[in-house]
């Protein structure tokens, strides 16, 4: 059996406006505050990759964060 391909890049859901904010128990939410949001990707061989939402690599700008989670064995490995 083929091992599933992963995505070098997955785009994060956009904010969108509305009328009136809405909760759930259903739902987490994060406050966004000025600054950068990272997504980490994991790829095929496991190692995590850090995009900036428009796609752009971010583990340059932040290796101390890049190395956090490569080394973070609570992450999930493409082996398991």
């Amino acid at each position: 059996m083929a091992k599933p391909t992963f995505p070098d890049f997955v785009p994060p859901m956009m904010a969108e406006s509305t009328k009136a904010p809405f909760d759930s128990q259903d739902w987490i939410f994060e406050i966004k505050l000025d600054g950068y949001r990272a997504i980490t990707v994991f790829d095929s061989a496991g190692k995590p990759h850090l995009w900036s939402r428009n796609g752009l690599s971010l583990e340059a700008k932040f290796p101390a964060i890049a190395n956090l989670v490569s080394s973070n064995s609570a992450f999930p490995s493409a082996s398991t």
